[in-house]
């Protein structure tokens, strides 16, 4: 202890007589380490911190699966068998969401609700913040109806006011009684901002066709995979025809589905910035063996004295702890600050779960403390064990010429090369992804979203048919049009790329599904102006006409991959399709082809869709948009014109999510677009951090051959000869690291593959273009050492020596 003690205290001194090599290495390490600090706080939040249930590793989802493997939930139905003949379940509840609009004093709101089966909040363990959950008889069928609010909705809209326990929320025109509030961290599903009991009897207790969420809690013990096992012998009994024909069962835990679309990306993510701190440990290594070699006679005295090897490394690896603590502390203070704007910094419509949890706690304190010294270990003990593998005259009469063995300069050079290598699978990740992007927005989306303005308009809840609702909603539109600067005005539910999705079945008249085989559609309901007022293409027939109203003939509207897939080689203009998918109808006829749309994500592949007319069709559970496509100019400014006149017709009717089409589509590939943008900032990182290096390191090599670059330029040498000299090893050092650069980003970036699109992970124009920058960055990292050494008199290099 007393040594080691001596060592800090050397150590200490020794640094402090370096301030300038001290601040660069720690500021060095402080961004790689507090880049780390940050994402990792954002990975713990997301994917490590245990979900705020009781035994939440306990809980899994339930779902059961199409031929496809796909997961279509569970119906009321069978949850309810489920539940009392799968011995793996202590418990399961059910869930689905509501469309609902919030009246009152505070204004008219719409927002996300969820129906909750009567052990919803029992199987979660979840206590409220105030008041209580539902109790049982309340899910009684005639009960008076209550509601339990989330902690967003009690803030926003109470101004988290404890009183409002026991008051009355008016939603759909019914009166609620506020029961409770839960807590911030409670998870459901995060869309949902207040829940009400789901009074489920007669026929929804029996419809097997209806699909909601399932969750269950294990029983102590128990496995998933029994739990599937049970669940399919169930099914099997149920219907065993559908199990025959391939449908199954899925169940995993609660957790790993929660997480299954951002998991890939954080952890790729973290990899990435670790590739970064690794390059910053490499650098530091650089520096610290350059510094190494101004102190060879130093080193040299110790060992002459009687220190041995091992008490050497030991000092300087002392030293290099303790740059790497400083850089720890001053890197927890920027992932600190990392910790608070990352999550700002996150699309607000990219679904990461208790992203708003992000913070610097133990966790995350013991993973930069742990980091710190693993980096300091990293990048202090080659340069110690390169330091003191000297001869010991050697290193004396070396410190005494200040020039440095070649040993040093090859260990060096090595560092640059791996340098170059994790810099060029960085550049080659974020080309891979900038290509991707690039490709996703020359994507023609099936609209022209550059004039469309959409508001979100629900239905109100008075309204309980398909007369009252086209009625309500012509008012609305005719008033639209009658706007200064609207083109059209039109309706859409839902509107495509929204994040809003309705599926149904669909059979042709005399052609009925195969047995066990759903063929699935993208249902739209749509007014007549619709398609104008998106800038959607009609192909072949027509689009509805003002006669086509409720009393008028059915008839229907489809896509042109709906008339490739469902009509090879036919006209389908005068065919009838039906949503049963027997084919037992009713029936519409097929009046229009229009252009394929973009429907869930501009990613996807263009899906088969049936546009039903809004005055045929009753649509109360969809969401409905309102489209204004403007004559000139930015669409917004229509905004506050379309809110006065719609709440002059309605005064409670809520108008929201006012965006562009433009913003729509944005949003819609905002994921791809942040990692994107996440990853081309660390490859840019990477890039400056590797141009230092190699920058340093020549440099260094520069001055230590003076002696031999003067006597080359009084032998003869030009100008010239010599830049080429210092250039060649430049791009000796560059092309070692692109060689080995390129053959990891041959395997590592296939980890990235399923984040590209129409983009193959081993492109070789990425790869090539990649190692051309890398190029390019590493002979303008050289020049300023080329240059130098061009300038150097040989009477004053030979005379220094």
């Amino acid at each position: 202890m007393p040594d080691f003690l001596q060592d800090i205290r050397y150590g200490a001194r020794t640094l402090r007589r370096a301030p300038g090599f001290a601040a660069v290495v720690v500021a060095v390490l402080a961004l790689g380490i507090g880049a780390n600090s940050a994402i990792f706080s954002v990975v713990n939040a997301v994917l490590l911190r245990p979900l705020p249930y009781r035994d939440p590793d306990r809980l899994v989802r339930v779902d059961e699966t199409d031929p496809k493997g796909e997961a279509r939930g569970v119906s009321p139905a069978d949850m309810l068998v489920l539940a009392a003949r799968v011995p793996a379940f202590e418990s399961i509840a059910t869930s689905h969401w509501q469309n609902l609009t919030l009246t009152g004093p505070e204004g008219a709101e719409n927002v996300y609700g969820g129906q909750v089966s009567a052990d919803s909040f029992r199987l979660l363990g979840s206590q409220p913040a105030l008041g209580r959950v539902f109790r049982p008889d309340e899910f009684a069928p005639g009960a008076p109806d209550s509601v339990v609010l989330s902690d967003r909705l009690w803030r926003r809209r109470f101004g988290a006011n404890p009183a409002v326990i026991g008051r009355t929320l008016v939603m759909n025109g019914k009166p609620y009684t506020i029961a409770g509030v839960m807590p911030a961290p409670f998870l459901f599903d995060q869309r949902f901002e207040l829940w009400t009991p789901w009074k489920f009897a007669g026929s929804e207790a029996s419809d097997r066709m209806a699909r909601t969420t399932c969750v269950a809690r294990l029983r102590p013990g128990a496995t998933p995979g029994q739990a599937r096992a049970q669940t399919l012998a169930v099914l099997r009994d149920l219907a065993p025809d559908d199990v025959a024909r391939g449908w199954g069962a899925r169940v995993a835990p609660v957790a790993q589905l929660l997480t299954a679309r951002v998991r890939g990306s954080l952890l790729v993510s973290l990899g990435a910035v670790a590739f970064v701190l690794l390059i910053a440990c490499l650098n530091v290594a650089n520096l610290l063996m350059a510094r190494a070699t101004g102190r060879a006679r130093e080193i040299s005295v110790r060992a002459a004295l009687g220190a041995g090897r091992l008490r050497v490394v030991r000092q300087m690896l002392t030293e290099s702890l303790l740059l790497a603590l400083a850089g720890g502390a001053a890197g927890l203070l920027l992932g600190a600050w990392g910790a608070r704007a990352l999550p700002a910094l996150f699309p607000e419509r990219l679904p990461v779960p208790r992203l708003d949890q992000t913070r610097l706690d133990a966790q995350v304190f013991w993973f930069t403390l742990a980091l710190s010294l693993l980096t300091g270990i990293v990048f202090g003990l080659i340069p110690a064990i390169q330091a003191t593998r000297g001869n010991l005259i050697q290193g004396l009469r070396e410190g005494t010429r200040g020039s440095g063995g070649g040993t040093h300069s090859r260990a060096r050079g090595l560092l640059v090369v791996a340098e170059t290598a994790l810099s060029l699978v960085l550049l080659a990740g974020a080309g891979l992804m900038l290509r991707s992007f690039d490709r996703l927005m020359k994507v023609d989306p099936g609209f022209q979203a550059g004039a469309a303005l959409t508001l979100h308009v629900p239905m109100p809840s008075a309204i309980t048919d398909k007369r009252q609702q086209s009625a309500y909603y012509e008012r609305i539109l005719e008033r639209l049009r009658a706007l200064p600067g609207v083109n059209s005005a039109g309706l859409i539910s839902p509107l495509p790329l929204a994040g809003v999705d309705a599926n149904g079945t669909f059979a042709r008249e005399g052609h009925p599904a195969p047995p066990g085989e759903r063929q699935l559609v993208k249902m739209r309901v749509v007014s007549p102006d619709y398609f104008r007022a998106m800038g959607i293409e009609l192909r072949q027939g027509r689009v509805f006409q003002p006669a086509d109203t409720a009393d008028a003939p059915a008839v229907a509207v489809i896509s042109e991959s709906m008339a490739r897939k469902h009509f090879p080689g036919e006209n389908p203009i005068g065919m009838r399709v039906t949503g049963r998918e027997d084919g037992s109808g009713p029936y519409q006829t097929v009046i229009g082809v229009v252009k394929d749309v973009k429907n869930l994500e501009m990613a996807g592949d263009f899906d088969p869709a049936i546009y039903r007319d809004y005055r045929q069709y009753f649509f109360a559970q969809f969401a409905t948009t309102i489209v204004l496509r403007a004559q000139a100019g930015d669409p917004m400014r229509l905004a506050p014109a379309a809110q006065r006149e719609i709440r002059a017709l309605t005064p409670d009717q809520p108008v929201g999510d006012i965006r562009t089409m433009s913003q729509v589509v944005s949003e819609n590939v905002s994921q791809p677009r942040f990692y994107t943008l996440l990853l081309g900032i660390y490859a840019a990182l990477a890039l400056v951090l590797a141009a230092t290096g190699l920058y340093g390191v020549l440099a260094c090599t520069v001055n230590q051959r003076k002696r031999e670059i003067g006597i080359r330029m009084a032998l003869g040498a030009t100008g010239g000869s010599v830049f080429r000299l210092v250039l060649a090893q430049a791009l000796r050092l560059i092309g070692a690291g692109i060689a080995i650069g390129l053959a990891g980003s041959w395997g590592l970036t296939r980890l990235i593959a399923s984040q590209l699109y129409r983009t193959p992970a081993t492109d070789p124009l990425t790869f090539a273009a990649a190692a051309a920058l890398m190029i390019a960055v590493g002979a303008a990292a050289t020049w300023v050492p080329a240059r130098r050494a061009v300038k150097v008199d040989p009477a004053i290099a030979l005379r220094c020596e």
